[in-house]
């Protein structure tokens, strides 16, 4: 939600490309959330998010596979709290797992961490979303002992980390043997609407859906990182955040 969702639109590129899909529930937002539910309690937005995953999303028989919460450079305003508890709510009664959108420079994986954790959610299946936009190895090693996953996932995205210092970090946490608990991605949307025509291809040329596959994972196997730690991040941790491993 607020986030411009169409589960009909998501249905239709799914058929037509032959991709499974996985849609998620839960709110987006960095500040406030609407007025219908700030006049409500937190379990009624978890009920809601309970029904997407349970019932359907948007009166379809399509259910959520996961949930989803943000925290950006506002920090944990009180609307982004009862969200973020909202989510921990639903996954609670559900068990599926929660990705989150971080600010890594306001330190905001750890304030998410905390709430959801308080909450009682299950750590191993936390992805801290975005922790790649910084390479301060003890940020990112705080929220790894929490037993959470880390999305080294805004490969492209150069305006918070280069891709070097992405490769660096990345490199050096598989090195500590953590590649069982990244994520590589790069956070690429193919309807991303939030610049103006043509700035992307501009000020952020490499950032596409396939930069990871097509250059980062080389890159990465040149400079030491094994088969094994590349299946890791791609695959098995996704099924393993899925299952709660």
């Amino acid at each position: 939600m607020e986030q411009g969702r169409d589960i009909r639109f998501i249905e239709k590129i799914a058929r037509e490309t032959d991709t499974q899909i996985i849609a998620a529930t839960g709110i987006y937002t960095y500040n406030y959330i609407p007025t219908h539910f700030q006049t409500r309690s937190i379990d009624y937005m978890a009920d809601l998010f309970v029904r997407d995953i349970e019932v359907g999303i948007q009166n379809t028989s399509i259910k959520a596979g996961f949930l989803k919460c943000a925290t950006d450079a506002p920090g944990v305003t009180a609307d982004v709290e009862k969200v973020m508890r909202a989510v921990a709510r639903a996954h609670k009664k559900t068990g599926v797992p929660i990705m989150t959108h971080s600010h890594p420079a306001s330190g905001t994986g750890l304030k998410q961490l905390d709430i959801l954790l308080e909450e009682g959610a299950n750590p191993n299946q936390i992805l801290i979303g975005h922790t790649g936009d910084t390479d301060n190895l003890e940020y990112i090693s705080n929220i790894l002992k929490q037993g959470a996953f880390i999305g080294m996932d805004r490969y492209g995205f150069t305006r918070e980390c280069s891709t070097e210092n992405r490769n660096n970090t990345v490199i050096e946490l598989a090195r500590q043997g953590y590649s069982n608990r990244m994520f590589l991605s790069q956070d690429y949307c193919c309807t991303m609407d939030w610049f103006p025509e043509g700035v992307i291809e501009e000020r952020f040329p490499k950032w596409s859906m396939s930069f990871v596959l097509e250059e980062v994972v080389p890159e990465l196997k040149r400079k030491g990182v094994t088969e094994q730690q590349i299946q890791h991040m791609l695959f098995d941790n996704a099924r393993c955040w899925f299952e709660g491993k």
